[in-house]
């Protein structure tokens, strides 16, 4: 992806500073919905925050098909990134999910 020039989005990246450091100071996870039209810049947005943290923070794209299959991709990538850092006080949640022959039940859709 070739990323174009980022302009005049400090209002937004104070807003996910400001979430990123809320999550840190009560220890929890956090998960931010980031939507809007087409073509403005919500991508770019979220790399250009990804980039200036060094955190275990996880970015999942999510297109439009299956709900079953979006949903097997979103539990596919957040075990890599369990397992990208180490992060085995999960284990027994993820295989939880592994097992799930119904992922859209797993998660109440």
């Amino acid at each position: 992806m070739v990323l174009q020039r980022f302009y005049n989005r400090d209002e937004e990246l104070d807003l996910l500073k400001k979430f990123f450091k809320k999550s840190k100071t009560f220890k929890k996870s956090l998960m931010v919905v980031v939507h809007g039209r087409r073509r403005v810049g919500k991508t770019r947005l979220l790399v250009e925050f990804l980039s200036k943290i060094d955190d275990t923070s996880f970015y999942f794209h999510i297109t439009r098909k299956d709900k079953h299959l979006l949903l097997t991709e979103l539990v596919n990538d957040f075990i890599d990134q369990v397992d990208r850092f180490n992060m085995s006080i999960m284990a027994n949640d993820i295989e939880l999910i592994k097992r799930s022959t119904n992922l859209a039940d797993f998660f109440h859709l």
